[in-house]
């Protein structure tokens, strides 16, 4: 029978015996540096599968969505979202000081008529 995980959360899905065993037996060092060979290989085998030259891996959902707002937008850019996003729920706090730009948050049904 086949399981879904859900990678949305890492309150959601619980690890299993053999996931927390992997864990327990990882090689550790210094993500930070680039040192982490567990993450570096991670990202090499991500990057062959994509077919790009390299990838990153990010710990968290908020912290992908400030870099992918700094990346893909200019100081004082508007981002247009839901009111309910997670983007204008969850990660506004920082968002502005950390992304340099604002929300336009609009209802479902003015997006979408």
């Amino acid at each position: 029978m086949n399981r879904i995980i859900s990678l949305a959360s890492d309150t959601e899905t619980r690890p299993t015996p053999a996931m927390r065993q992997a864990i327990a037996n990882a090689e550790e060092d210094d993500e930070q540096r680039g040192e982490d060979l567990s993450v570096n290989r991670l990202q090499e085998r991500m990057a062959q599968l994509l077919g790009h030259a390299a990838v990153l891996w990010l710990p968290g959902g908020t912290m992908y969505t400030f870099i992918s707002m700094r990346v893909h937008t200019r100081p004082a850019d508007a981002v247009l979202c839901g009111s309910n996003a997670a983007i204008a729920t969850s990660a506004s706090p920082p968002r502005p000081a950390c992304t340099r730009c604002h929300l336009k948050r609009k209802h479902y049904h003015d997006i979408n008529p």
